[in-house]
C-alpha cells in the first residue's frame, strides 16, 4: 500500500427500493484517461487492499456538463438488495496509470436511510404505519427478520466430541 492516500467523493443514485447506483465525482476526459476504478465490500482495507480477486472493476458513463458544455464521465457500480445484503461499507479504488498511484475511499450504505428518504410509496406507508402501530408491524417485522437469518444460516455436518469416561478411583476407562 505504498503511495496510497485516502480521498474522493462518493455520492448515491436511487433507482428502485431494492437498487441504488453508487456514483463517483465526475472526470473530465483528460482525467479519466489515467484513471481504472475497482470497487470491494466489506474487507480488511489493509489485508485486501492488493489482493485483486476481492475487487471487480467499475463502469464509466458520459454526462454533458452545462457550464461547459463538454463531456464528463462518472464511474458507477449498482448495489443491489434484493436479498437483503445490500447495506454495508463499500470501498472504491482509482489507480493513476501516469502517476503510478492508488487512492481510495469508502462510503457506509444502509438501505432503510436510503429509502427514508427516497423510498417508494410503499416503503413510506409501511414506515408511517411502523412508526404510528409498531405493536401491530413488529410481528410481521419478526417473522420477515428470523425467516432471513434462517435463509443465511451456513449449515455444516454436525461433530460431536465424546470424552472418555473413566473411573474416579482407578482411573481405568469405563464403556
Amino acid at each position: 500500500m505504498e503511495n496510497l492516500t485516502q480521498r474522493h467523493f462518493y455520492g448515491y443514485e436511487y433507482v428502485s427500493d431494492s437498487e441504488i447506483y453508487i456514483t463517483t465525482q465526475k472526470f473530465f476526459i483528460y482525467e479519466l484517461i489515467d484513471l481504472q476504478c475497482y470497487f470491494s465490500k466489506d474487507i480488511d482495507i489493509k489485508k485486501d487492499f492488493n489482493d485483486k480477486t476481492k475487487w471487480t472493476k467499475v463502469e464509466t458513463r458520459v454526462f454533458e456538463d452545462k457550464l461547459t458544455g463538454e463531456e464528463v464521465y462518472q464511474f458507477y457500480f449498482s448495489v443491489k438488495n434484493d436479498d437483503f445484503d445490500g447495506n454495508g461499507t463499500y470501498y472504491v479504488k482509482f489507480y493513476n496509470v501516469f502517476l503510478d498511484k492508488w487512492t481510495w475511499s469508502s462510503i457506509d450504505i444502509d438501505f432503510s436511510d436510503i429509502l427514508k428518504v427516497n423510498g417508494s410509496l410503499l416503503f413510506r406507508y409501511v414506515s408511517f404505519f411502523r412508526e404510528r402501530f409498531g405493536f401491530l408491524v413488529y410481528p410481521i417485522d419478526l417473522a420477515v427478520n428470523v425467516l432471513n437469518r434462517v435463509k443465511n444460516i451456513q449449515f455444516e455436518d454436525p461433530a460431536f466430541d465424546i470424552p472418555d469416561l473413566k473411573e474416579p478411583f482407578t482411573r481405568s476407562e469405563t464403556y
